[in-house]
């Protein structure tokens, strides 16, 4: 069991440098994709899950802190998000943290089973 957790996290670093590289040169939608690979090398339902939206979730965070904080200048449609919504920085940031939970959970779910149908028709 130890050595499964220690893979486990390995893989998911791995996860998280690869997703945040895409990230970086990619439309926001790439998550989708990235979720659906996840869970179409994952062994289990729930490691796609749980692997996908952890690292979905860590790249999302990192990059909504850095359009939030770091690069508050550049990215004007935040500042605007947040007075139509009403909404503070934490706020905001919780409610968006929404998405890439979701989108991962669904996107790993249908990488894992698309992954099943193909090794049953061989």
């Amino acid at each position: 069991m130890k050595n499964y957790l220690i893979d486990s996290k390995i893989r998911i670093v791995i996860y998280i440098m690869l997703t945040f590289l895409f990230c970086t040169i990619s439309p926001w939608w790439i998550i989708a994709l990235i979720g659906t690979t996840i869970g179409f090398c994952a062994n289990t339902n729930y490691n796609a899950i749980f692997e996908s939206v952890i690292s979905l979730s860590v790249v999302w965070f990192i990059m909504l802190i850095n359009n939030l904080f770091i690069q508050e200048d550049k990215f004007i449609i935040v500042n605007k998000m947040k007075a139509f919504l009403g909404l503070n920085s934490i706020t905001l940031i919780i409610v968006t943290l929404m998405i890439p939970i979701l989108i991962g959970t669904i996107a790993s779910l249908f990488g894992y089973e698309l992954r099943k149908v193909i090794s049953d028709e061989k």
